[in-house]
């Protein structure tokens, strides 16, 4: 009788005169388990039929593995072990860093279904055009400016940022939402206005013809105040003259080929409401990034921004 080595392969003994050469090497390949390469779906089942047929169908102890062609790029390998249910022999992607992860995303973009994993600097994303924290944090490629950083998941973190300081979070928005919200908590209180606009790339967009209206509590009393340049932009989400607590700022199309419309509210005295054109104009056709914000002119600001995809 044959005998089974270490691997698991059936080898005959040499003593088995009565086996012709067709039946040991036939043994012997069955044996393997080695990786079968299918076209498809269609052809992954008629090897199961074949194998059923034979007397050899997939089991706990004859369990079948493919390389599947047609499957996304990282979802090839299957194997099953009753023929009908077929998981994917695959784990999520490491990286050292999310800077690693994007670009080898950059270099193997057919390889990337959406909802695909990767663990990067010990934090999950997952995969929608762009690696999405499994916080659901957008995660920008980079941030610069004295005084911020990006958090373990993705948030961006302001600590005493000087006063007039340029911080750009780039990377951020992409085609893999539409729209965009912006959270921010803040710890520290800067004691005037800060600025925002969009970027491509590091690029500020456009020129001067921005679009800005807001309401805004002046001496105690709620007024209006409206400008044409981003420099009168301030109450509607970084806080300014004193406030603390958070706000909430929706981003519109950022990545878009249109305007891109930044509707802004701080929680302080009843909400700062504000509404700014990020990109150059009401006829823009800039596809944003990301934002840059030049903080307040006076003291400093300290907390965090979150950025979440979310149409």
């Amino acid at each position: 009788m044959p005998t089974t080595n270490l691997r698991k392969h059936t080898i005959p003994t040499g003593s088995e005169a009565s086996f012709t050469r067709e039946t040991l090497f036939k043994l012997f390949g069955e044996s393997i388990h080695d990786i079968v390469t299918v076209a498809n779906t269609t052809a992954r089942s008629q090897l199961v039929s074949a194998m059923v047929a034979a007397g050899k169908g997939p089991s706990t102890t004859n369990p079948l593995v493919v390389f599947r062609v047609d499957a996304p790029g990282l979802h090839r390998l299957e194997y099953t072990t009753d023929g009908t249910v077929w998981i994917t022999a695959g784990g999520p992607l490491e990286f050292a860093d999310l800077a690693a992860a994007s670009s080898w995303a950059t270099a193997n973009p057919g390889l990337l279904a959406t909802g695909d994993r990767c663990v990067a600097g010990g934090v999950e994303y997952r995969w929608r055009g762009a690696w999405v924290s499994a916080s659901g944090v957008m995660v920008p490629t980079e941030v610069t400016g004295a005084g911020v950083s990006i958090g373990s998941v993705g948030q961006i973190i302001l600590t005493n940022v000087a006063a007039s300081t340029t911080l750009q979070i780039r990377g951020v928005f992409s085609s893999a939402f539409r729209n965009y919200r912006a959270v921010a908590q803040f710890t520290s209180k800067p004691s005037a206005a800060a600025t925002v606009q969009g970027i491509v790339g590091s690029t500020p967009a456009g020129g001067t013809s921005y679009s800005f209206s807001r309401q805004a509590y002046v001496g105690g009393s709620r007024g209006d105040a409206q400008g044409t340049g981003q420099a009168n932009f301030a109450e509607g989400f970084i806080p300014v003259l004193g406030t603390l607590g958070g706000g909430v700022a929706d981003i519109l199309a950022p990545n878009a080929p249109e305007p891109t419309y930044m509707l802004a509210q701080h929680n302080h005295l009843g909400g700062f409401a504000g509404i700014t054109n990020l990109a150059s104009g009401l006829n823009s056709t800039d596809q944003l990034t990301g934002l840059q914000i030049v903080s307040a002119a006076g003291g400093t600001t300290s907390g965090e921004i979150r950025i979440y995809g979310v149409s």
